[in-house]
């Protein structure tokens, strides 16, 4: 559910991961990651399918995030990227509402986001797996001043549905606001425990 304020999201979609030499310590990160508030997470999200983390991201991270939606929206690119068919990639990038998919391979601070080890081992850790993967990194960004809420709505779905060519049911999006989200502007809403319906088909995957 969405309503006109500006906010914008990153949408980060977990597979799997390779453990490496180097065991990442989300612990000693600090933000209130700590054991405790770890197992009480995984077990949350095991019952319910969503778990809001404390604040935890680094703060410059997120400030180069911001800046490169920004400049992606304003037309810049620090590399250019085509598709298998040798067309350039493009998306929709006017409008109230826009979507801008796999931005890490297009913009620095994207990608500096995207590799920072932090949320990856947050979503092994909850999908209590040695391994997570990059499935792909989305972005929706949702114009302010717009005059009907319908046109920033994002309906009802189930993400699975969208991931068609994944075999693994043990996925994880994360949902990282850069604005603050009040509920008249429309925030991420779940349908608690809803990971245990199934998935829907694609076709019928979005309600209003």
């Amino acid at each position: 559910k969405s309503g006109c304020a500006r906010r914008r999201r990153l949408y980060f979609s977990s597979l799997k991961f390779r453990e490496r030499d180097v065991v990442f310590d989300i612990s000693a990160q600090g933000g209130g990651l700590g054991p405790e508030t770890l197992d009480l997470a995984v077990a949350f999200f095991v019952e319910h399918g969503w778990w809001a983390s404390p604040p935890c991201l680094d703060e410059r991270l997120l400030t180069g995030l911001e800046r490169d939606i920004d400049r992606y929206y304003a037309g810049e690119r620090d590399r250019r990227v085509s598709r298998s068919d040798g067309s350039p990639w493009a998306e929709r990038t006017t409008g109230p509402l826009r979507r801008g998919n796999c931005l890490s391979l297009l913009m620095d601070g994207c990608r500096s986001f995207v590799m920072d080890p932090l949320l990856p081992s947050i979503a092994a850790r909850l999908a209590r797996t040695p391994e997570i993967r990059l499935l792909h990194d989305q972005v929706w960004y949702k114009e302010a001043g717009c005059s009907e809420a319908e046109m920033t709505t994002i309906g009802w779905h189930h993400d699975k549905s969208f991931w068609g060519g994944c075999s693994s049911e043990n996925l994880i999006s994360a949902w990282v606001p850069l604005a603050d989200c009040t509920m008249e502007m429309g925030p991420l809403t779940f349908v608690d425990a809803s990971h245990r319906s199934g998935s829907r088909d694609p076709g019928t995957a979005m309600a209003p």
